[in-house]
């Protein structure tokens, strides 16, 4: 074989690889896209699951009315600061409390346990309805004031059960 030919079949070779290589990637991508826009996300996993707004229901509430808007707001308007209300400090010196009883002091004392239990989850309702407020009215101040996930995991039930989730999800801000 002549050294011409040997350049061309060597050329042809990669061309060809180039191609097939083209094309997979084309075939891979369009898949992927696809699986990705078949993806719906059951409203179990969501906070807030997405509700369809239709024109006629965007009524913006007028201040001087005492009309009703229909659109459901997911912030609001009037907000005054509730991140010093006494229920987090309450809450903050609750959790040291139960973090300090060790294991020898349960076993002893059920009693003392369901006292501080009961005590516990009577706290942490009345902080879920401050926290409510303050997701809608200041959601910076809601993630500073926000249990962490791994403190989360260490509390009983009854009182993690009233806590706020965290949640993770992605989010299309281009309709924004």
């Amino acid at each position: 074989m002549s050294k011409s030919n040997h350049r061309f079949t060597r050329r042809v070779l990669i061309l060809t690889g180039i191609v097939l290589s083209g094309f997979f990637l084309l075939k891979y991508f369009f898949s992927t896209e696809n699986s990705v826009a078949a993806l719906e996300f059951e409203e179990e996993h969501s906070v807030n699951p997405p509700k369809k707004i239709h024109s006629s229901e965007k009524i913006i509430p007028n201040r001087d009315s005492n009309r009703v808007s229909t659109f459901d707001q997911w912030y609001q308007i009037d907000y005054q600061d509730l991140s010093t209300d006494s229920v987090f400090s309450e809450f903050e010196f609750w959790l040291k409390k139960f973090e300090s009883l060790d294991a020898e002091s349960l076993g002893i004392a059920d009693e003392n346990l369901s006292k501080v239990l009961f005590e516990g989850e009577k706290l942490v309702q009345r902080r879920a309805k401050v926290m409510q407020k303050i997701i809608r009215g200041d959601p910076k101040t809601a993630l500073r004031l926000a249990i962490p996930r791994n403190q989360q995991m260490t509390l009983p039930a009854i009182v993690e059960n009233h806590l706020e989730r965290w949640e993770s999800d992605f989010a299309d801000i281009s309709s924004m």
